[in-house]
């Protein structure tokens, strides 16, 4: 009987919280801790009847339904045809009103969803993708309801949609030479003016736009496609634009770009608890984002960040060309970064960390002579180097939350007009990393390069307090960014887990035919050792529990503060054991050398 009043009593208690959470909604609260913690009782309870008619007795009344726009892919990733339990019921119901409202903000996530199954056969790796049908058939039948509403709309989304997929597929490898090859007779060059539809790549209102006609429309293409560096030749476009703008567009084909694109929707709640904050806002603290909308499991558009340059394309130069280099004009007697990444690949396990104390004492940093190259004035010099030293902090801070990795040079660009670093190809996380053949073992990429740009203080000082700053705030908020996170528990087509293929040609910049690597395994037996790894929802468990234990100071068995949780970080980060048996790729002669004068 105890237990029956004890639960009864927690039960009452929930419906309270969820009408008082509604109420300051519907009053005008704009703390978006509001919505998600709304949405995450309801989500953590939502077997339960009473919390489902509550729910629904709650949204009906004048509800502001743009609060709950950042969580519109969470939502979506839960709808099911099957089931027709109440749950789903208010779910669907909460998805339609928002798609109605909102159509810019969520009908691409109901679009992406409903072509799950949309992999082409010869996709390397496509058995991997698991298409929970059920998923894919709700969307459908979604996407057909709303046509009855606003069929125009999702006509002319459609022909952009499609347009994009037909030149994602296109396959340009034989003019990897040609940087404008026209595309007259692709879908895209011959659609016209959509008035409907927003360009994809639009930086959106986290909450919604005021009124849709304030959103300019496509206006066209422009006659010429340019094909960018990598392995799937990503194809850069102009999409222009009813305010006078021609928008730089990144079309992936053969990448799976949902995981970009909720990592982008984390960075943009990021910011938001970054604003809420009046330690974190006094500091004008932020992680710069961009746009990722998926269409398929294996294409989508990308945001193309403008005004940016690839760290190692300052320092090292483009395509292995390092006359022209930060590094050669400022230290031309130092080694070459090649030279210094061949001499650590053929040093032997054992000498390693000589080898690598050895490349550190002759390629010193120079990051810091791009703030006196870019800033002339003393006062923007120093107002620069502050906001670099600020979004590093930032950025390490939430990369080593969600186990971000691949943070090699070219994944990190530099604003030229902010000094701002941007992440770039989000598709290693969780920890990832760590199962690559060579793993990843720091935290976050902390470089003596890196480290030079902030100044004669280092990592003390402004970045150490600054990534205090940060964890504090997302430890504090670890059940709204828990909440954002969850959505890869019920994303039907998310991969957990890198294939073998995939971890390798990470680490051996593989081709499309290469038949053997330098592992001596046959590129084809190790597809097929791939077939076996399944998306599986325990994987994603394991991955959020991992999150979890950051977010409450776990390092180790032991429980942190704040304070020394970012020490053991800074320290993991700049130890010159753990990087000397990392890949060389990661350009770790950029790495500090606790011992070796930077000077």
């Amino acid at each position: 009987q105890e237990l029956v009043n004890f639960k009864a009593q927690l039960e009452r208690w929930l419906l309270i919280s969820m009408a008082q959470y509604s109420k300051a909604l519907k009053a005008g609260s704009a703390n978006i801790k509001v919505a998600f913690r709304l949405i995450a009782l309801w989500l953590a309870h939502w077997e339960e009847p009473h919390v489902n008619e509550k729910f629904d007795e709650e949204i009906r009344d004048e509800f502001p339904w743009g609060k709950l726009l950042p969580l519109s892919y969470q939502l979506t990733s839960w709808i099911s045809v099957r089931d027709k339990s109440a749950f789903q019921r208010t779910l669907k119901s909460i998805v339609r009103v928002l798609c109605r409202r909102h159509p810019h903000h969520c009908l691409w996530h109901i679009w992406a969803l409903a072509n799950g199954k949309r992999i082409p056969k010869r996709q390397r790796g496509a058995s991997r993708y698991v298409a929970d049908d059920d998923k894919v058939d709700a969307a459908e039948k979604l996407w057909n309801e709303l046509r009855i509403e606003h069929g125009p709309l999702l006509e002319q989304m459609e022909r952009l949609g499609e347009g994009y997929i037909e030149l994602a597929k296109a396959d340009f490898s034989s003019n990897s030479g040609r940087s404008d090859l026209r595309m007259e007779r692709s879908l895209l060059g011959r659609i016209g003016e959509l008035f409907l539809v927003p360009p994809l790549t639009l930086a959106l209102p986290l909450q919604g736009f005021q009124d849709d006609s304030d959103a300019p429309h496509v206006m066209g293409f422009r006659g010429s496609i340019e094909l960018v560096g990598g392995i799937n030749v990503p194809k850069a476009i102009y999409c222009a634009c009813s305010d006078g703008v021609e928008r730089k567009q990144l079309v992936k084909g053969a990448d799976d770009l949902r995981q970009d694109a909720v990592m982008e929707n984390l960075f943009c709640i990021s910011n938001e608890l970054i604003a809420s904050d009046s330690e974190a806002s006094i500091r004008k603290l932020r992680i710069r984002n961009y746009r990722v909308v998926p269409l398929t499991p294996c294409a989508g558009v990308l945001q193309w960040v403008e005004n940016t340059i690839p760290m190692s394309a300052y320092l090292v130069g483009r395509n292995g060309k390092e006359a022209n280099s930060a590094h050669q004009r400022f230290r031309p007697t130092d080694w070459l970064s090649y030279d210094c990444r061949q001499r650590l690949r053929n040093a032997p396990s054992t000498m390693r960390e000589v080898v690598y104390e050895e490349i550190c004492s002759n390629f010193g940093p120079v990051l810091g002579n791009f703030f006196l190259e870019r800033f002339h004035k003393a006062s923007d010099w120093f107002d620069k180097r502050l906001s670099y030293t600020r979004s590093v902090a930032v950025s390490s801070i939430l990369g080593y939350i969600v186990g971000l990795g691949d943070r090699h040079g070219a994944n990190i660009l530099l604003d030229l007009d902010t000094a701002e670093v941007v992440h770039i190809d989000l598709g290693i996380a969780f920890e990832q990393g760590k199962t690559l053949r060579t793993p990843e073992l720091v935290p976050f990429r902390l470089t003596r390069d890196v480290v030079d740009g902030m100044g004669i203080s280092g990592v003390e000082g402004v970045f150490r307090r600054c990534c205090e700053v940060s964890l504090r705030l997302l430890r504090e908020n670890k059940g709204l960014l828990m909440t954002a996170m969850e959505v890869f528990l019920y994303d039907p087509l998310f991969k957990w887990l890198l294939s073998p293929i995939e971890a390798l040609q990470l680490q051996e910049n593989l081709g499309e035919e290469t038949p053997i690597n330098r592992f001596g395994w046959k590129a084809l037996e190790v597809q097929d050792r791939s077939d076996d790894i399944i998306h599986l929802n325990s994987e994603a468990a394991k991955a959020l529990l991992r999150i979890k234990d950051k977010l409450q100071g776990y390092e180790g068995n032991e429980v942190t503060t704040v304070e020394g949780q970012v020490h053991t970080l800074i320290t993991d980060a700049s130890d010159p054991k753990l990087l000397s048996y990392m890949f060389d790729g990661w350009a770790l002669e950029l790495h500090e050398l606790k011992g070796i004068d930077r000077d």
